[in-house]
């Protein structure tokens, strides 16, 4: 999943992770043999702990805004549907740095530092790279997506 949140009306985000919790449900029950990890990336602010102890958010992409509740909410829409009693329950949800992980795992030929990874560019691009690999490929409606 690749889903750029900036540009959707914010009225419109928790029915849209709704329905896009639905549309993962539906293509991914077509075939029992399909894809049990399902990759995630968006321009949602990500909260990250420093050594401090203190939570911040850091942005997934140079372009996104301010987060406003019914961004968390949505996301939380997303997250809590891969819980258990959720409707995606069963399949795994990974974001960028683990696909990296596991790029490294499997072809051995991959390595990043930390760091690199904080770049919005980087992370964008890497993303995108990840997302050519995937073997399902849904497209959003014009009220969700950009």
């Amino acid at each position: 999943v690749h889903w750029r949140l900036e540009r959707v009306p914010v009225e419109n985000l928790a029915w849209c992770a709704a329905s896009l919790v639905s549309t993962l449900r539906s293509v991914l029950d077509d075939d029992d043999s399909g894809p049990q990890l399902v990759w995630f990336a968006t321009d949602y602010h990500t909260l990250s702990e420093q050594p401090s102890g203190v939570k911040t958010k850091s942005a997934r992409s140079g372009t996104s805004q301010v987060v406003k509740p019914e961004y968390e909410e949505a996301m939380n829409i997303i997250h809590d549907s891969f819980q258990t009693g959720g409707d995606l329950e069963g399949y795994v949800m990974t974001e960028l740095t683990s696909q990296i992980k596991r790029l490294r795992m499997f072809e051995g030929n991959v390595q990043f530092e930390e760091e690199v990874l904080e770049d919005s560019g980087v992370s964008g691009i890497l993303d995108k790279l990840v997302s050519m690999q995937s073997q399902v490929f849904v497209s959003g409606s014009r009220a969700c997506s950009r």
